[in-house]
């Protein structure tokens, strides 16, 4: 396709996306969780531009941000909160873990408050510094560099074109709002974000750590954990013992959970760590908050259950094709979907799907 027609496309696109009016996928809304601690987070998780939560910490005499997200745009919205909220400035962003979703928005944050550390373990550091056209294993953050080109916007099109179609020629029970979902991302939202990674400046981290770092601010503790690796090896949790509040990395989603750890059988290891901590609420990498400990159960039950079944397949010498196959997890796939089409759509993708492959992959150490 030549750059004239990708032009086209996006013009087109974008013509036809301010005549549906769709929700704009940068908006944030903002909700106070307890006492000087606010949520920024976007309404609808399941859009296929996915962004994460950012939490707001408020101090004696500064703040502390967990996470950045994923764009300019969203980050200044919540600098805009920050300075609407209090004077203080931000002393600290902490990023849970390397991925764009939740570190695009670095380069905000370090214009606006001149002396705020970006706070990470190593491997989200070594992640973010990948340098353009990085490949495999070592690609990290480079992904960002190929969005700003044609040619990969083309191949986003393509394979959204592509998906589209196959939607369209399954026509599972509900699939028009699988359609929906997706022709929202080509029509609108594909171009917003080349916009906003147009105008990125990938900043890592500035201060990384292994496995704790407290922070006392006040009377406020703040404990910066490593707990084993889960969705990354950078994985970073924020407790507030305190407050008694857990915020997550993206080892924890709601209401789907992101199954793209290469490392799924510690990844299960670290959540059932997790569920032996004292909190009265966990803020997910992205969705809503969770009040108890119920859903991070039905996901340790899912790995659990996807692990075993895996297991069972390697040790009959089944092939990765019929692993996925074999494996079962019907009883647990309503709890998480409800039957919703969009959901359902979601939970194939990216949870049970990308787990069987994963936990296949780890067990018989192929790629």
């Amino acid at each position: 396709m030549r750059p004239i027609v990708i032009l086209t496309v996006f013009l087109l696109t974008s013509f036809l996306a301010a005549q549906r009016k769709y929700p704009d996928p940068y908006k944030f809304e903002f909700k106070k969780i307890a006492d000087d601690i606010y949520l920024a987070y976007r309404p609808n998780p399941l859009k296929a531009l996915v962004e994460g939560n950012s939490t707001i910490i408020i101090n004696d005499r500064d703040v502390v941000v967990f996470d950045a997200t994923g764009s300019p745009r969203g980050a200044g919205q919540i600098v805009d909160k920050i300075k609407e909220l209090t004077e203080k400035p931000v002393r600290y962003l902490i990023n849970s873990h390397g991925h764009g979703d939740h570190t695009l928005g670095n380069q905000v944050f370090v214009k606006a408050f001149p002396g705020c550390e970006i706070i990470a373990r190593e491997e989200t550091r070594k992640y973010m510094s990948a340098p353009e056209g990085s490949t495999g294993k070592n690609r990290g953050i480079a992904y960002v560099y190929e969005f700003q080109t044609e040619a990969g916007i083309e191949k986003r099109i393509k394979y959204l074109q592509d998906e589209i179609e196959k939607v369209k020629q399954e026509a599972k029970p509900g699939y028009q709002a699988i359609l929906d979902n997706l022709t929202e991302y080509l029509e609108q939202d594909l171009a917003l974000r080349r916009k906003e990674y147009l105008s990125v400046e990938v900043t890592p981290p500035t201060f990384t750590f292994e496995n704790q770092l407290t922070l006392y601010r006040g009377d406020r503790e703040i404990q910066l954990l490593y707990l084993g690796k889960g969705d990354t090896p950078g994985d970073v949790w924020l407790y507030l013992p305190r407050e008694k509040m857990l915020c997550s990395p993206d080892a924890f989603v709601h209401p789907i959970p992101y199954g793209f750890s290469r490392n799924p059988l510690e990844w299960l290891e670290t959540l059932k760590g997790v569920r032996e901590m004292d909190f009265d609420m966990i803020i997910p990498g992205h969705g809503e908050i969770q009040y108890d400990k119920a859903y991070l159960s039905l996901v340790i039950a899912l790995l659990e259950t996807i692990q075993d079944q895996v297991k069972e397949a390697v040790q009959k010498g089944m092939s990765l094709e019929a692993t996925e196959a074999f494996v079962k997890v019907d009883h647990l796939q309503h709890k998480f979907t409800q039957n919703d089409p969009v959901k359902t759509y979601y939970f194939e993708g990216y949870s049970k799907s990308p787990v069987i492959q994963r936990t296949y992959n780890e067990l018989t150490k192929s790629e």
